[in-house]
């Protein structure tokens, strides 16, 4: 079996980035090349929690089909952020 050069992909991904960049334009004109750089690391921050969340998600769902229980992981985040609660509350 031969393995795919990961690098194959990678024209892909610049023409998806590309792409993006151009909607961003589109919609916001040039006014992200004028925003203070504090600014858009405030934006990046707000992505990568975005991100980092999704990839939670993913991984949730990931975990339970791994389990054999697809439909758990929705099941288990509500559990866990419910017993969070009980925590904050002082409860048990």
């Amino acid at each position: 079996m031969t393995q795919r050069d990961p690098l194959a992909s990678w024209p892909d991904f610049v023409e998806s980035v590309r792409a993006r960049l151009e909607m961003g334009q589109e919609r916001y004109r040039d006014r992200a090349f004028i925003r203070p750089p504090e600014e858009l690391t405030r934006e990046i921050e707000q992505e990568l929690f975005d991100v980092c969340g999704w990839a939670f998600i993913l991984w949730c769902r990931v975990a339970a089909i791994r389990l054999g229980c697809p439909n758990c992981a929705y099941k288990a985040f509500r559990t866990h952020q419910r017993s969070r609660r009980i925590v904050r509350a002082g409860g048990e």
